[in-house]
């Protein structure tokens, strides 16, 4: 309430100096970028209205019938948390420093908040966790005593020690009790620093780079140690029949998998890390959580242990379906069995009156287009008047369907006049897989009353709503503009170019954090994701490489290095970011095995983690900051790709349209493992195929002795006159390499993981 009366009070004041603001007006919109909205009603009004760059790219929905001006103004003001000012005679909506500042520190101390609360709800179900794990372990004691007591001389055991070992260990979880003890010492402010993308790692012998534990840290590990080592056998067991029929490279695979579990002995630790993060993957899944890792080296700086837990903030709704369909509990008899347990289902809520939302036909094509993703269809049913509305995001906005039809029948129920301020997480971009349409009044009305994304402002006379984190919302806010050029570009060349991308990310949210980028780079823009089947490519490293010139690209082609020291601000942040950001992953070369730059990320999956080792670490290797010394270099190759050409008025889902060798030969793996023909039957065809050239590059960034950060990034090229293929009958260069690929992958760790699809069976090269 206090924000409108701010804003209202603002307005009044400034207006006051002007006439004609008291003309009726009548005007509606489905949602657009503010300085198209207020342009529209000056016009109306007969009027000079303006907006600010802090207001231009707010997203209105308004509609009003003969409605004073004034009151209008007054309400744009509330929703965008502006002011309007008048210079001469224009009138120019601001943002109002007095309002934002206000906010942003509300938002600060929710956040702080909701750490508390998480860190609370940790300790709490530590402390029943340990009651239970009591309770377990007297009953175990009463049992192995009547048993002893039933069968003095043993003759009855079964050699089940083992058993008992591994299920008291299930039962009890002592990296988790020693984390959230760790937590419970650092300020929760701190942990509400740590936004998208952003990590902090806390030591007991902290770097420059690092930060302090507590002042019980080492009494916390000890006892961990103790816990652990109390409950882990000596001699592990032997797993040779569990690689049988794998290949040499898929059994080593297999175990470096079960050594990085860690399940031997600690012993003694030299050094102890907590290390918490906020990873693209959690935003990816819409929610808000703090990943917390503990690591535990010894004198030799290798990792002896690692434990994780984390701290959720805000769980998203596809997070809290997935976990309500998947929700088990396990029980242990008395052999040390473990079974699962469904959790009873919660008692439906009483059935109230639920009123349809009345989605424009434009809505119902889109909800429409998506809704056989999740029975394996992999192509958008779009029609070429929809396309032509989605790619251009400028003139359509993309909060301008379903967004703004829920909006319009929120208001409708009082049947006043409505000013709404959309953000961007309006669009949750999981609705989007699997064309949600079961949305109600009732419950967007439950969404608004908790918060959700908007919230109503109190007003008697007037509908207002706006964000409901709206600093928030203004820091993630999409630039149209820069989205209808990226549309444009695809649209015009059938797969952008890197150029097209790196121009892109220079301006626009790293999509993984959700919202609109993310469900547009992922349904219409091929090679756009930064999540794909080839590995994750990072949004800092395409905002690095915009910012690079011409004669910099032109020096690292022709074998040229990029010292560290030379790099500008907005370079060396990028770098930064690569470095110590919740995405940082360091290469640590091992001189006595050969480098393979040309080796597919998922070759190695699953494989050797640099994080084994203590230079894996950034706060460990690179403690000072970027080193002068350091430098960048580049190698890049040429290889044709596919991309699968649509039907009429369809379209391939974008993260599927761009199919290298490695990809087309995942899908020829996969499909030929023996017993997985249900899984593989999900799998798209591509009965028609363009192939394209692209060239792929391979930074290296050289931040410390034989350690380094490596980044790829590709730029395709699909010329509109390039030939169609069928999938069997491809160019003889991408023929030869796709079966090169596929013959290597089966000997790869892909392989290994591959032949559990099939029922366990061994894929043999």
């Amino acid at each position: 309430m206090r924000y409108f009366v701010l804003a209202a009070f603002l307005s009044v004041t400034c207006l006051g100096a002007a006439q004609n603001t008291s003309v009726h007006i009548t005007y509606s919109t489905r949602a657009a970028r503010a300085s198209r909205v207020i342009k529209d009603i000056g016009a109306i009004a007969k009027l000079d209205l303006e907006v600010s760059p802090q207001t231009q790219n707010e997203v209105l929905v308004i509609s009003v019938k003969d409605t004073p001006l004034s009151d209008l103004m007054a309400r744009i003001a509330t929703a965008t948390s502006g002011e309007w000012r008048t210079e001469g005679s224009v009138y120019r909506l601001v943002g109002s420093s007095t309002m934002r500042k206000q906010e942003e520190r509300e938002q600060a101390t929710k956040r702080i908040a909701n750490v508390r609360k998480a860190i609370d709800k940790a300790v709490l179900d530590e402390r029943k966790r340990g009651e239970s794990d009591a309770k377990a372990a007297a009953e175990a004691a009463a049992k192995a005593k009547a048993d002893a007591k039933a069968d003095p001389k043993g003759k009855n055991k079964d050699g089940g020690t083992e058993s008992s070992i591994l299920s008291n260990f299930i039962g009890s979880n002592p990296a988790s009790g020693a984390i959230t003890a760790l937590i419970r010492e650092i300020d929760p402010a701190v942990f509400a620093q740590i936004g998208p993308g952003d990590r902090i790692v806390f030591s007991t012998d902290p770097t420059h780079a690092q930060r302090t534990l507590g002042s019980n840290a080492t009494e916390i590990i000890n006892e961990l140690i103790q816990k652990h080592d109390a409950v882990t056998a000596d001699a592990q067991p032997d797993l040779a029949q569990q690689f049988a029929g794998m290949s040499e490279q898929q059994a080593e695979l297999m175990r470096q998998v079960m050594s990085r579990q860690h399940t031997g002995k600690i012993g003694q630790v030299a050094k102890a890390l907590l290390i918490a993060s906020n990873s693209e993957l959690g935003a990816f899944m819409s929610s808000d959580s703090i990943e917390l890792e503990l690591r535990l080296y010894n004198a030799k700086g290798k990792v002896v242990f690692t434990g994780n837990n984390n701290l959720t903030l805000k769980e998203s709704d596809a997070l809290a379906a997935m976990e309500s369909m998947a929700a088990s509990t396990v029980a242990v008899d008395s052999n040390g069995t473990v079974t699962a347990v469904p959790v009873p289902a919660k008692q439906p809520e009483p059935q109230t009156k639920q009123t349809p939302i009345d989605y424009s036909a434009d809505s119902k094509a889109l909800q429409k287009s998506t809704k056989g993703m999740t029975t394996g269809k992999f192509n958008l049913d779009i029609s070429r008047e929809l396309r032509q509305k989605l790619f251009l995001p400028n003139m359509y906005d993309p909060l301008s369907f379903m967004q703004t039809d829920e909006v319009l029948a929120y208001a409708k129920l009082s049947g006043k006049p409505l000013v709404a301020d959309i953000p961007d997480s309006a669009m949750a971009g999981f609705e989007a897989f699997g064309g949600q349409s079961d949305k109600t009044v009732e419950s967007l009305t439950k969404e608004i009353k908790s918060g959700t994304t908007m919230v109503a402002v109190a007003d008697d006379t007037f509908t207002v709503l706006k964000p409901s984190e709206p600093a928030q919302s203004r820091a993630e806010r999409l630039d149209r503009l820069a989205l209808a050029t990226l549309m444009q570009a695809t649209q015009d060349k059938g797969v952008p170019s890197l150029d097209d991308m790196s121009a892109y990310a220079s301006v626009a949210p790293n999509p993984m954090g959700g919202g609109i980028g993310r469900t547009y780079l992922l349904l219409y823009v091929p090679g756009g994701s930064p999540m794909g089947m080839d590995g994750m490519t990072s949004w800092e490293m395409l905002r690095f490489y915009a910012d690079l010139t011409p004669d910099i690209r032109n020096q690292l082609s022709n074998g040229g290095k990029l010292p560290i020291s030379s790099l500008t601000s907005g370079q060396r942040a990028q770098l930064e970011r690569m470095t110590y950001g919740a995405g940082a992953q360091l290469s640590v070369d091992d001189p006595q095995k050969k480098q393979d730059d040309d080796t597919p990320f998922w070759m190695n999956l699953a494989g050797g983690s640099a994080t084994d080792d203590y230079r894996g670490e950034p706060t460990e290797s690179v403690p000072n900051g970027l080193p002068g010394s350091g430098y960048v270099e580049l190698k890049s190759n040429v290889e044709p790709f596919a991309a699968p050409v649509p039907g009429t008025d369809s379209t391939m889902m974008a993260m599927l349209g761009i199919l290298g060798p490695d990809e087309l030969a995942m899908f020829k793996m996969l499909r030929s493992t023996p017993g997985a023909e249900q899984i593989t039957a999900m799998f798209p065809k591509f009965p028609k195929l363009k192939v394209g050239e692209r060239t792929i590059y391979k930074f290296t960034f050289h931040v410390a002795p034989q350690v380094s950060i490596k980044q790829t990034l590709k730029d395709h090229r699909l010329g509109k006159d390039a030939n169609t293929y069928s999938e069997d009958n491809l160019p003889a260069d991408l023929q030869k390499r796709v079966a090169d690929r596929a013959e290597a992958l089966k000997k790869s760790p892909m392989g290994a993981i591959g032949s559990f699809m099939g029922g366990g069976q061994a894929i043999h090269p």
